[in-house]
């Protein structure tokens, strides 16, 4: 009798241990976002357990960009800064304005910086350029002696304002993740419970060929309030993994000044919440991925290491591309189809944005101003199943980049959505709103871009590149990701694609983006606004398209999330002033 009760407490305790241990992977890994009411982020609280130190050199591999600079992984001297208040500025005014000198770094922005950071950090300039010393800047600096300016030797990975910070990904101590996806490195000896691995981006996608095996931090003490503890001693811990490795340098498809202009755009224009995407039409690589917001804390329920450019977003009129290539593909129209347009549609609840009715107008002419109701009405005759084996053809409501059985380069990627499954297909109403963008439908900007880069290449999808290859230690080639196109990839019509661009075209000379009508290039595009909330009162802005239009070279994707205003006007702004960078980088480098 006696052990049979053994037996069953032992039964039950076994049984509660395994739920624990069920319910702690659900937590840290599986359910990491939203999780209990007050949806703890157990990444974040890692990544603020770990905020008292700073990572000199990770030892972990390089990551280049396409031409050869480095993102992260290259050591040089960097200058760490200490949050200073008003008070210690003014008491140290003069070595500050020589600080200033040194680094070419305006002395009103240097100190508002100080003044801002609520923690130390890499220093970087304003425009988000790495900031990194010479043996002579570094030696001054450091005869300043000014109290909570250290210059320490870094290979610059996890900065403050870290080019291409998403993308490129978050390295952490993550003890349950390691236990769940690298058991067998840590059976093998060559993780511990405290190893540092990617957790995002490429930093995640490759853990096993960047993984190093020694690191340097540097711990620094803070107040109990949690402020950092000015002029206190700092200590410097130099950490090895039980195994040496070599690790491997990463070659992505990015540019690296490209990926730090456009992120410098976001923050130009105050961008809370949206995405750029910069795919370079030729080979479907992407040069650059930009996503706000930027930085390391989660802030009114936005996490900054989660990229914007491939999440799911409403997409508007800028889905009536894919509805325009559909019915021009069906011989349902040619560019100079009319249709009379009331600018009310009772039936199905669609009345355009002014309401007023664009009157009689050309297919061209209803893309270029964006006509609901022609768009509507075509999406009617086309029918759900057209609307889905097309978005399907042209790379929608499908992970897109690249991947393989063992391999893929955006681990974190959206699929997106045409219909949902709870939908009913016989609704008409719903086949009708899909033809707006609005409804059910969901798409990513990245997946936005790539629609447009198809139509130079006879409306064949690629499943874009963000890393070209992996180099060993020796900087021999280990393996190598080909451009490839999505398998439900096919050909469209010869001239679909030519009146698609032409349209495109027209949308900026005389349609919703004539406001670029003037840029240094020609430009075409399609504008885009999406009704989103639950009170449909906030609004996604889009903006995509291609440039130069003579000799098409990029195609660009901006997405402006969830603003109060419709008629906001930055999603065209930044896609202009993308597009001059593009141009004055070009211009620049045939100088």
């Amino acid at each position: 009798m006696i052990r049979w009760r053994i037996g069953i407490i032992s039964c039950i305790w076994l049984i509660l241990l395994l739920s624990v241990n069920l319910r702690l992977y659900q937590i840290q890994v599986t359910s990491t976002r939203a999780f209990s009411k007050q949806e703890f982020d157990l990444i974040q609280l890692a990544a603020e357990a770990q905020s008292r130190e700073i990572i000199l050199q990770s030892g972990r591999g390089k990551i280049l960009d396409r031409n050869g600079d480095t993102f992260v992984g290259q050591e040089k001297w960097r200058v760490i800064v200490f949050p200073q208040t008003k008070e210690q500025i003014e008491l140290r005014k003069g070595k500050f304005q020589q600080m200033s000198a040194i680094l070419d770094f305006p002395i009103h922005l240097l100190t508002s910086k100080l003044q801002t950071i609520k923690h130390p950090v890499f220093l970087s300039y304003p425009d988000r350029r790495d900031l990194t010393l010479t043996n002579d800047q570094a030696r001054k600096i450091r005869s300043l002696q000014i109290p909570g300016m250290i210059v320490v030797r870094s290979d610059g990975r996890m900065l403050h304002q870290q080019v291409g910070q998403q993308v490129i990904g978050q390295v952490l101590r993550q003890p349950f993740i390691l236990e769940q996806q690298y058991k067998e490195e840590l059976d093998r000896g060559i993780y511990t419970r405290q190893s540092r691995v990617g957790i995002s981006g490429i930093e995640a996608a490759f853990e096993k060929e960047l993984h190093g095996s020694k690191e340097k931090i540097l711990h620094y003490y803070r107040t109990r309030h949690g402020r950092p503890l000015l002029g206190a001693e700092v200590k410097i811990v130099e950490k090895r993994e039980p195994k040496a490795m070599s690790p491997h340098t990463v070659v992505t498809t990015l540019d690296k000044e490209i990926q730090q202009q456009v992120e410098s755009i976001l923050e130009k224009y105050r961008v809370t919440e949206g995405a750029i995407v910069v795919q370079e039409i030729k080979t479907g690589d992407i040069l650059a991925m930009a996503s706000a917001p930027m930085g390391h804390v989660v802030e009114n329920d936005m996490n900054p290491w989660d990229h914007r450019a491939l999440m799911e977003a409403t997409p508007g009129s800028i889905f009536k591309l894919l509805i325009a290539i559909v019915g021009l593909e069906e011989g349902l129209v040619s560019v100079q189809t009319p249709f009379y347009c009331k600018g009310v549609w009772e039936a199905f609840r669609l009345k355009d944005a002014n309401g007023k009715g664009h009157g009689t107008k050309t297919f061209a002419q209803a893309f270029a101003h964006s006509c609901n109701l022609y768009f509507g009405s075509l999406s009617k005759q086309l029918g759900r199943k057209q609307i889905e084996k097309y978005a399907r053809q042209m790379g929608f409501n499908q992970k897109i980049m690249w991947s393989s059985k063992s391999r893929r380069h955006a681990p974190n990627e959206h699929k997106g959505m045409i219909f949902s499954p709870s939908t009913d297909p016989k609704d008409i109403g719903a086949v009708v709103q899909t033809g707006i963008g609005q409804r059910d439908v969901k798409i990513t900007p990245v997946q936005a871009a790539n629609l447009v880069t198809a139509l130079f290449h006879q409306g064949k999808t690629y499943s874009p590149r963000l890393v070209a290859e992996v180099r060993d230690a020796n900087g021999r080639v280990v393996e190598r990701f080909p451009r490839k196109m999505l398998p439900h990839s096919k050909k469209l019509k010869e001239g679909t694609s030519l009146a698609i661009r032409q349209m495109m075209r027209e949308t900026v000379t005389d349609g919703t983006a004539i406001s670029l009508k003037n840029a240094k290039w020609k430009l075409a595009g399609k504008t885009g606004t999406a009704q989103v909330g639950v009170n449909k009162d906030r609004f996604h802005k889009w903006m995509i398209g291609f440039g130069p239009y003579e000799q098409p070279r990029y195609s660009v994707a901006v997405l402006v999330r969830s603003v109060k205003n419709p008629d906001d006007p930055r999603a065209r702004q930044i896609f202009g002033q993308v597009m001059d960078v593009l141009a004055h980088i070009e211009n620049k480098s045939r100088d």
